[in-house]
């Protein structure tokens, strides 16, 4: 796979940011449901304050396709499911989406000659003699491809600002010729290798071990069992859902805020509409799907229910139980040939079969038109309760740091010291006192998660002292330490069963080496060779595929010195024993390559060209993960069921 990826490079640098950023994001995102109000059947990923819809990731991911499709040929379809493209698709956008916001700030834009230049220099829209088709030709070359002239051109606009910004990033990137000659020649340096692991687990009825053994193996490693500082601690806790509870806020005034307002309610125009989705796969194909919808179509035509059918057999598993209702929409949230059917459908018909690309799969659709708005302010009755609920939880969370502010100030001058002087003081007050047994700093706490500003003021905290008010997911909080363990070597029997556990390994992996290092002799020795040895072993001979000084070896765990081993040798040298996680191996070079100061030379330009774009490509990564580390990115329940993630996601 590396050597697809390696010798793919000059045509894959462009795109080699989009990879990087895909691994980047995957550490930040949660893909659990999205419950922020808004949210609609057709967002399919949010980012911080902003939806991304099904539509932006259909286009993303044609583009990421096509893209991919063109580096590698034909080796793509062997790459497609560890290039895992809808996830790339979402993460694309949202790297997009916030190069765009940053190049703003920045002052960043595209002028109307630059869009022109573009539009004239790309060759799709260029004549047999280069020059420009056309003001007509343009529109129907836009049109055969569903795009309109403005969405077009405002996708070209916003390529131009990200590319400036990506510009401003890369000249960032200098490389010096000694880096350059240091690159060509971790890349050049290659090597396979034919190999043995002895698992040192199969020799564990040959390892005893005596309880001395453990205690002298304790005393050596002590430090490796160290607990860290512990604390045991308490809060009060002002939760936000409780003070919601007991909030009342009169219609009067949700009708104040909607006339005030009204900015914030106007809507485009939109269609509701249900649907059937049947996908094309192993057991159907897209003649056997038209014609499937086609027979529902009928049915329909005679009199049964549209929703009670969907119900049944649509393929759509989010909105199938609600007979395929996706409720209202605006334009550009549904893919375009969903889009194009639904708008373009009057009330009451019913549309379809409409074939559609959803990510990898292929699938069609039948409609039903239940309702149009036109644009404009969405009524009252509509929005109401939105208002409500976030007028609500506005006032919830203020009113809930008020409470805590103002006991914090009441208690300042005497707090309240220990656990039961607290849950005296919870009562009095109505809140809730929760109690934190022993934890370290880096541990999950209930409720909490990990190293939250919880856990880092109560390390700050003297014991019996009361934090600040502190801020959490579920309201807020003041803190106390009730008890401080500090730092300490445990004694052995509190840990005896993970130190035998370490000392037994250690030796079986000892054992291991003694056993490989006694044939490595005989094979220095040429007393047998390679597949000998691993027969008289009873181990099978494994191939390495081709690496480099940079990468490491995931076959035999914990081997981090493999390729320096393997790049000291020639081809048929012997190497080893080498440690690993669960025992030893051996290895034989297969095959040697070796770097060229001739060919390098030939190459320099070309060369740094592409180290300047893998630069480049690490910078924008580093950038777009600072970045996230500040923004909740989530994938909706449809978006993982559309594109058929949940095994690519496991189970984050």
């Amino acid at each position: 796979m590396l050597n697809v990826f390696r010798n793919n490079l000059k045509r894959f640098a462009p795109i080699l940011w989009i990879v990087i950023a895909v691994f980047v994001l995957l550490v930040f995102t949660d893909y659990s449901n999205n419950d922020r109000v808004g949210s609609s059947a057709d967002t399919a990923a949010t980012v911080g304050d902003y939806d991304i819809s099904f539509a932006e990731v259909q286009n993303s991911y044609s583009a990421l396709e096509q893209q991919f499709r063109g580096a590698y040929g034909e080796v793509f379809d062997q790459l497609k499911d560890q290039l895992n493209l809808p996830v790339q698709a979402v993460n694309r956008v949202v790297a997009n989406k916030i190069q765009r916001e940053d190049a703003a700030a920045l002052g960043l834009g595209a002028t109307s000659g630059e869009l022109r230049e573009r539009i004239l220099l790309d060759p799709a829209f260029q004549n047999e003699t280069g020059g420009f088709v056309g003001e007509d030709e343009y529109r129907r070359i836009l049109q055969r491809n569903r795009l309109s002239v403005d969405e077009f051109e405002t996708r070209q606009r916003e390529f131009l600002v990200e590319n400036k910004f990506r510009t401003i990033l890369a000249d960032t990137a200098w490389v010096s010729d000694s880096d350059l000659e240091q690159s060509a020649r971790d890349d050049a340096e290659r090597a396979k290798v034919r190999y043995v692991s002895l698992d040192g687990s199969t020799l564990a009825d040959e390892v005893e071990v005596s309880d001395a053994d453990i205690a002298t193996y304790f005393d050596e490693n002590q430090s490796d069992y160290e607990l860290p500082e512990r604390r045991r601690a308490a809060y009060l806790s002002v939760n936000v859902n409780s003070v919601r509870a007991e909030l009342d806020i009169p219609d009067e005034e949700v009708r104040a805020y909607f006339d005030a307002n009204p900015g914030e309610f106007t809507q485009e125009e939109q269609v509701r509409a249900r649907h059937i989705l049947l996908f094309v796969n192993e057991e159907r194909t897209a003649d056997q799907a038209r014609a499937e919808l086609e027979a529902i179509k009928a049915r329909v035509a005679a009199g049964e229910d549209f929703g009670a059918i969907a119900q049944q057999v649509s393929e759509d598993e989010a909105s199938k139980p609600q007979g395929g209702d996706l409720g209202f929409f605006p334009r550009g949230r549904m893919t375009q040939p969903f889009e194009l059917a639904a708008f373009g459908g009057s009330q009451g018909e019913i549309v379809g079969p409409i074939e559609n690309q959803l990510g990898a799969r292929t699938g069609f659709h039948l409609i039903e038109i239940i309702a149009r708005r036109d644009g404009g302010v969405q009524p009252y009755e509509e929005v109401s309760n939105r208002i409500l609920v976030r007028m609500l939880n506005e006032r919830a969370r203020t009113e809930a740091e008020n409470r805590a502010q103002a006991l914090s100030t009441r208690v300042a001058g005497s707090p309240p010291v220990g656990e039961e002087a607290l849950r005296a003081l919870a009562e009095e007050e109505g809140v809730a006192l929760e109690i934190l047994e022993p934890f370290a700093l880096t541990d999950n706490l209930p409720g909490l998660g990990r190293s939250t500003q919880l856990a880092t003021a109560l390390f700050d905290a003297e014991t019996g002292a009361l934090t600040e008010p502190i801020e959490l997911a579920s309201g807020w909080a003041l803190g106390q330490v009730l008890e401080v363990q500090e730092p300490r070597i445990p004694a052995l029997d509190e840990v005896r069963d993970d130190v035998r556990g370490a000392l037994v390994a250690e030796r079986q992996n000892d054992l291991a080496e003694e056993r490989l290092a006694a044939v490595q002799t005989r094979l220095a020795a040429e007393e047998l060779t390679f597949d000998e040895a691993a027969e008289e072993l009873g181990l099978d001979v494994q191939e390495s595929s081709e690496f480099g000084a940079l990468e490491s070896f995931a076959a035999v765990p914990g081997v981090d010195d493999l390729a320096e081993a393997a790049l000291a040798l020639d081809t048929g040298d012997i190497g080893g024993p080498l440690r690993s996680v669960t025992g030893a191996m051996i290895f034989e070079v297969s095959e040697r390559k070796r770097f060229d100061p001739v060919a390098f030379a030939a190459s320099k330009n070309t060369t740094s060209e592409q180290e300047r774009a893998n630069r480049t490509a690490t910078i924008v990564g580093s950038w777009i993960q600072t970045k996230l580390e500040d923004l909740d990115v989530r994938f909706t329940p449809q978006m993982i069921e559309m594109f058929d993630l949940g095994g690519q996601l496991g189970d984050s």
